[in-house]
């Protein structure tokens, strides 16, 4: 699956296809582009991803910024796009996605409720569903 294929499949068109990680839906839901690797606790059907802004940089960034402020105003539903690094350092360096190869994946069943944003770290915790 290609990164356009997986955001189509939510129905969210990105905004710049060179650095947007993120793109509302018509259902008003934004969708979210997260590294596999950062998916941290699960319990029952609940998984949470932890990460931080600070680790990279450029416009991708700033809408994401803006989008995570957004969600935590109106506390809007979070969709992923799962992205698998083929190098996890390169990411966890502040490198961009692009110099390495990545696969991508989605899971439909999945809603996230952001729990953290302080305008650095953010939690987003995702409730896996029976559709």
């Amino acid at each position: 699956m290609l990164f356009t294929e997986a955001f189509r499949e939510y129905d969210a068109k990105l905004k710049n296809l060179q650095w947007s990680v993120c793109a509302e839906n018509p259902d008003g839901e934004l969708v979210v582009s997260l590294w596999a690797h950062f998916f941290c606790d699960q319990a029952g059907n609940t998984i949470k991803y932890k990460d931080n802004v600070n680790r990279w940089s450029g416009p991708g960034n700033s809408e994401f910024r803006i989008a995570l402020d957004k969600v935590k105003q109106e506390n809007q539903t979070i969709r992923v796009v799962i992205v698998t690094a083929s190098d996890p350092k390169v990411i966890n360096e502040g490198g961009t996605g692009n110099k390495v190869q990545n696969s991508f994946s989605i899971k439909k069943n999945w809603y996230g409720q952001l729990t953290i944003w302080n305008g650095e770290d953010y939690q987003i915790d995702f409730e896996a569903k029976n559709d």
